[in-house]
């Protein structure tokens, strides 16, 4: 499964989901629970590793 380029901000997963390998990690640092009660979490938005200067 290639996830590159998909936008996953906002979904919702429990620990029952089956993530690629490479991305586990990244969607769990990503992730905060979800007030369902359930065990669920949902992908937040995902820190940025670099920084663009923008003039305002």
């Amino acid at each position: 499964m290639e996830l590159n380029g998909v936008d996953l901000e906002g979904i919702r997963w429990d620990p029952t989901t089956s993530w690629p390998p490479e991305w586990k990690e990244r969607i769990w640092r990503a992730s905060l629970a979800a007030d369902t009660g359930h065990g669920e979490l949902i992908v937040g938005a995902e820190p940025r590793d670099s920084t663009v200067s923008v003039d305002i």
